[in-house]
Parts: structure tokens; sequence; C-alpha cells
């Protein structure tokens, strides 16, 4: 955290070099949330891109009490939903077909590897029935692994708020993977 205040300071400072050492430390994580919301390479990496923008023009108004993982990830979650609003998206977006993103053993039979292709399909489909705000929490905390206090202070909600957020969305997930499928899925 003190070396990011550095490199924020040097921003501020007029620093593009410092900018890019941020951008090079948050451009991996931000991507894998973005597309954890997006479901869509070519949308995540267009919302990167506004997040960067936004973040090195609010740079001035960033509080060095804040963690600037936690402030990053505010900005993502905005520039999202005002992408969406402007492209007039709902929240579902199809699934993304790259099977790069499941990791599927060497040993694993073409039946198992699309049975995991298809049981990822319906978790997607799940996901995106939920509200926006619900989907996100959820993302901060599966995906992206904050804890319920980054993601209060990201959203701008109680941690209380938080934790139920993130366990119904999993149990919306699951009771419509049960529907679906008749079996139950412990998430």
């Amino acid at each position: 955290m003190y070396e990011e205040n550095i490199l924020i300071n040097n921003i501020l400072n007029g620093d593009i070099d410092s900018f890019s050492a941020l951008v090079n430390r948050y451009q991996n994580r931000l991507f894998k949330f973005l597309l954890g919301l997006t479901f869509c390479r070519e949308d995540a990496e267009e919302i990167l891109q506004d997040v960067f923008i936004r973040a090195y023009n609010y740079m001035h108004k960033y509080n060095c009490k804040w963690s600037f993982s936690t402030w990053i990830h505010k900005i993502a979650i905005n520039t999202f939903k005002d992408f969406y609003k402007q492209k007039r998206k709902k929240d579902f977006v199809e699934y993304h077909e790259d099977l790069s993103l499941y990791k599927i053993d060497s040993g694993v039979s073409i039946d198992q590897a699309y049975e995991s292709k298809e049981l990822y399909k319906e978790v997607v489909e799940q996901i995106n029935k939920l509200k926006s705000d619900y989907k996100i929490a959820l993302i901060l905390r599966c995906a992206q692994g904050f804890s319920y206090q980054d993601i209060s202070k990201i959203m701008g909600v109680s941690v209380e708020n938080a934790k139920t957020m993130v366990c119904r969305s999993r149990q919306t997930i699951s009771n419509g993977l049960k529907m679906k499928r008749g079996v139950n899925y412990e998430l």
C-alpha cells in the first residue's frame, strides 16, 4: 500500500510511468473481474480501458486511507453499469465460448469435458439472471477474493448486506441449477 501511495503521488505530479506501473499491477485482476461480469472479452476490454481513463482523471480524488484496490474496483463497477446503460443492454450477456476459460485436466474424457462446458453455461445463465448488485457482490467475493468488508466499501453497503447479497446469489444459482438439472449443487 505504501508503494501504491508513492506511485499515486508521482502520478499526481505528472509521472506517466508511475501510472503505467499501476495499470500493469491491476489490469489482469480487473480484466478477470470484468470478464466475470460481462462474459464477453470485447466488452470487458472496452470497459477496462474506460476504468483506467476514469482512474487517471479522478486520481486527485483518491483517498489514501482507502485501499487502492477497493477504489479502482468501485470505479470498475460504476464503469460497468454505465457501459450497459449506454449500450441499452440488459444484465444478460451470452456466455463466452472460449474453452481456455475452463480448467480441464488432460486426463479428462471428451464426455466429461462436454459436461463441464454444459455446467459452465448453465452456471453463467444463472449468474446472468441475478440482479446486477448481487452479481457484482458474488464475483467480488468468489472470483476476486475480496473480504465482505472490502465489498461493503466498494459497493457502498453494510458488511451484513454484502454477506446477504453473496449468500442469496449462491442460493439462487444453486436453486436454478437444481430446477434445471434435478441435482443439488452446493456453492
